[in-house]
């Protein structure tokens, strides 16, 4: 956030992610969509499904095993949920980075009752947290994003997988992988020099010339 003095891009540029025109997009716009793929996400689907190991050479749509199961990487609940979320605390994330940038040296604690710093849909108006952790126009929000993504990723699918493959090429060039390398380099344990001890007799023999 301080490359852009607190400020995120708007919700509806995050919604329609995946609409990204790669012929026409401007730098920023493609900045925008490296940084949901490749920053946002990992946060959204977890580490153990989207981070470094598996992000930098598969599709989100690709299965990873964890603890012997095969699930998708990032499921379309999980991205809808991260959607959510993001409208959901855009506005209040930008008042907090500003309201901390103004009182770095000061240590003063954000209000807990500043309206400010509540979330979009994780309050009511009389101040109350929803019975279902969001308002009904959140929730009724995140059924929507689901629809949006699963026609999305229909689409995609139909098409080879076109704008998932476009988010890993970016993300291979960012970190300089070659295209055709499909997994992280194992590392190879060093092997340690192993210490030899001379025998008892050999001890001996040392102290009797000593």
């Amino acid at each position: 956030m301080a490359s852009t003095n607190g400020a995120l891009p708007d919700f509806e540029v995050i919604r329609n992610i995946w609409s990204l025109d790669i012929k026409k997009a401007t730098a920023a716009q493609k900045a925008i969509f490296l940084w949901y793929y490749d920053r946002y996400l990992p946060i959204v689907a977890g580490l153990e499904y989207f981070g470094d190991k598996f992000r930098k050479y598969h599709l989100l749509t690709d299965e990873i095993d964890v603890h012997g199961v095969k699930k998708v990487a990032v499921t379309v609940t999980s991205e809808a949920y991260g959607m959510l979320v993001y409208d959901n605390c855009k506005a209040k994330w930008e008042e907090m980075y500003k309201f901390r940038e103004l009182n770095k040296s000061k240590g003063t604690k954000i209000p807990e009752n500043d309206d400010k710093f509540f979330g979009k849909y994780t309050k009511t108006k009389d101040g109350k947290i929803p019975p279902k952790g969001f308002t009904e126009e959140g929730l009724d929000l995140l059924s929507t994003l689901q629809d949006e993504l699963v026609a999305f990723r229909e689409e995609d699918a139909a098409n080879d997988k076109k704008m998932q493959k476009y988010a890993l090429k970016m993300v291979k060039e960012k970190y300089k992988i070659p295209e055709d390398v499909t997994a992280p380099e194992k590392r190879r344990n060093k092997k340690r020099s192993k210490s030899v001890t001379p025998p008892s007799s050999q001890k001996k023999l040392r102290r009797l010339a000593e």
